[in-house]
């Protein structure tokens, strides 16, 4: 999970606190079709928005995963909901985060669906980077925490 990778360690899938409060998506989804592969295929099968919901947050802690769809679920706002990222106060970060999540929205949904079997290949951050948040000052300062946080800082 690339955004892991730019995120500390206590916020990323594994840590202590990921199962409660900001599950994998992807990971819920392979508990039920065994490979990552199988988990994509069943993702772009889902044929209602209702259907992609439930696959995206499953089960009684369905609002819990890192990627929270319920809003869209229940209708109660038509909001999605990024959970990973930690509290902090500082401002930087933050108009980071919000600047990063309002472009991997944006542009992924301006992205042509994938042809062929819709299985993609293992994204890298520089792809992200380069394809769907496309932003090269919110690049250099993620491609900094990521070094940052693999030094042990």
């Amino acid at each position: 999970e690339i955004i892991d990778g730019f995120l500390p360690f206590h916020r990323r899938t594994g840590s202590d606190k990921s199962h409660s409060y900001f599950e994998s998506n992807i990971l819920s989804v392979m508990s039920r079709h065994r490979t990552f592969e199988g988990s994509l295929k069943a993702i772009f099968s889902c044929r209602t928005p209702n259907a992609l919901y439930e696959m995206m947050n499953p089960g009684f802690r369905d609002r819990y995963h890192k990627l929270n769809l319920q809003n869209l679920r229940t209708g109660r706002q038509p909001t999605l909901e990024f959970r990973q990222h930690h509290a902090t106060k500082d401002e930087r970060e933050i108009v980071a985060w919000v600047r990063f999540c309002v472009l991997f929205v944006v542009n992924a949904s301006k992205l042509q669906p994938l042809a062929g079997d819709g299985i993609i290949p293992n994204a890298t951050f520089d792809e992200l980077f380069e394809k769907i948040v496309v932003c090269p000052i919110l690049r250099e300062y993620y491609s900094k925490k990521r070094t940052s946080f693999e030094n042990g800082d």
